[in-house]
C-alpha cells in the first residue's frame, strides 16, 4: 500500500536540485510532485519516520557533517490526511487522489 505524504525543508537543509535527486534515486519513492517553494508531495510504501532518516542520512554526508550529529536546517515529512483543503495546484490534487477501484466498472449481480 502506498501512502501520500508532504515534506517541507528549510534552504539550510538542502536546496531544491539535492531534495530532487534524493527523491529520484530513491527506489521507495513512486512518485513526486513539487507544488511550492521548500514543499514537496511524495508518494512511498515506507513510513515517513524511515523516508525522514535516510533524507537526514543524505542531507549528512552531502554536507559532510559526521555522525551524530545533524544536519543545519529543519525537514518535516507527514502523511497528508484524507480530510485536507487549501490552495493548491490542481495537479496537486489530482496527485493526492486516490487510485480508482479496481472493480469499479464490473457489474453486481
Amino acid at each position: 500500500m502506498s501512502w501520500n505524504y508532504f515534506l517541507v525543508y528549510t534552504d539550510t537543509f538542502l536546496d531544491y536540485d539535492a531534495v530532487k535527486y534524493w527523491l529520484n534515486a530513491r527506489e521507495d519513492v513512486a512518485s513526486w510532485l513539487h507544488i511550492a517553494d521548500n514543499f514537496f508531495l511524495l508518494k512511498s510504501e515506507n513510513a515517513a519516520r524511515s523516508l525522514g532518516d535516510a533524507l537526514i542520512e543524505y542531507a549528512r554526508k552531502n554536507k559532510g557533517v559526521p555522525s551524530p550529529k545533524y544536519p543545519p536546517g529543519r525537514i518535516f515529512i507527514s502523511e497528508v490526511p484524507s480530510d485536507t483543503g487549501g490552495l493548491l495546484p490542481k495537479a496537486a490534487w489530482a496527485f493526492l487522489k486516490p487510485p480508482p477501484d479496481e472493480n469499479d466498472d464490473e457489474i453486481p449481480f
